[in-house]
């Protein structure tokens, strides 16, 4: 299982990997900080599994990430959570 974690918070991301790996122990955690550097590895990974995306980004809002225009077809389809920090 491969997941993203979308936060421009640090502590955030630490918590959320400690979660996954707890739950997941074989997961693979890929984690950004803003939009840029999501859609880069979202593009990078098209096994991606799960994004967990904070709404509240530097960049733009997570609502905007998730129907971002030229976003891969694939990515539209894929499970993502938002959260809010």
């Amino acid at each position: 299982m491969k997941i993203l974690l979308v936060d421009d918070h640090a502590l955030i991301r630490d918590a959320l990997r400690g979660i996954v790996k707890e739950l997941a122990p074989d997961a693979v955690v890929l984690e950004a900080a803003d939009s840029r550097q999501a859609m880069h590895l979202v593009k990078a990974n098209p096994d991606l599994h799960l994004v967990l995306l904070d709404l509240n980004l530097p960049d733009r809002d997570g609502f905007s990430v998730v129907t971002m225009p030229r976003s891969p077809a694939w990515f539209c389809r894929l499970r993502k959570t938002v959260t809010a920090s």
